[in-house]
Order: C-alpha cells, then structure tokens, then sequence
C-alpha cells in the first residue's frame, strides 16, 4: 500500500483550511472597518460624561454655542439632551429648525443636521449625540441657528436652543 498520497492530501487540505480562514478573517475586517467608517459619517451616540458641557433640568439641551463649519463640508456636533419631563420621550433626536443671518434673513443654500433617533429617554434621563452639521452652498457669514429636540411621544417641553454659526471656505 501506498501511504504518500493519502498524507500529501491531508498536507493540501490543512495548508488550503489555513489559507480559507486567514482571507476570512481579512474580508470580515475589511467590512467591519468599512461599516464603522460609515457610522462615524451618519452620526450616533455618546456618553454624556464625554461631553464639554452637561446637560441638566436647568440647561436640557447643549451644544457649542459656536460652531465654525467649512463650506460645502461636514462637522461633528456633540449634543446632549436631558429629559425634565414627567414621561418618557420616545424616538427623540435633535432637528436644525432654522438659520437665518445676522439681518434676520433666511439663510440661503442647504444646511442640515443628521443624527440617530434614541428610542426612549426616561424621566431626568440624560442623552448625547453625536450629529452631522453639512453645510452646501452656502455664502460665507455668520448665522443664528435653533436647534430642537423631537419626539414621537406627547412630549410638548421638548427644549430648544440657539448657537452661532460661521462658514467660512
């Protein structure tokens, strides 16, 4: 009998597993890192701890009070909510109201803000944001923006807040 076929094809098949399982291992890195470069574009959330400023009863909705944005480029925006009211607010996310200029203006152009909705944040519960500010075509200046917080829930004292914004190119 003849043995050294038998062992040069368990040596093929060991040497092909190995290869099979290192590629994997490559691919499911390569796509973890593609759907994690993907997340950090659309926004999520933080830890409120992480933070500048936290929110409180008395100051539920913080952001930087100035923002300095490129034009036709995006910004992290942290954001912190803390919920004072009697329930709790459902799919709650924070929305761009409105900017308008120094003369009380429209602003011209597109600016939005995109962040993940939370689906609940329970009574004197705090909650941070990370968002996306885009700023297209847009004429360089400084703005006033409302930013707000919105829910699905009755929730009627959802907070509000202005900050500065300066796009510059």
């Amino acid at each position: 009998m003849n043995k050294k076929g038998d062992l040069s094809l368990s040596v093929n098949t060991i040497v092909i597993i190995v290869l099979a399982i290192t590629l994997l291992g490559l691919g499911l890195t390569f796509i973890q890192t593609l759907v994690g470069g993907a997340a950090d574009k659309i926004g999520g959330y933080i830890d409120v701890v992480d933070l500048a400023e936290k929110p409180t009863s008395s100051n539920p909705l913080v952001v930087p009070r100035e923002l300095e944005v490129k034009l036709n480029s995006n910004k992290n925006v942290n954001i912190g909510f803390y919920n004072k009211g009697p329930a709790s607010a459902t799919n709650v996310k924070p929305i761009l109201d409105e900017c308008i200029t120094l003369t009380d203006d429209t602003a011209d152009g597109t600016i939005t803000l995109v962040s993940l909705k939370k689906d609940s944040v329970a009574p004197s519960e705090s909650q941070g944001y990370k968002a996306v500010l885009t700023v297209e075509d847009v004429p360089e200046g400084n703005y006033i923006c409302t930013l707000t917080m919105e829910a699905s829930s009755d929730e009627s004292n959802l907070p509000s807040t202005d900050f500065y914004l300066n796009v510059i190119s």
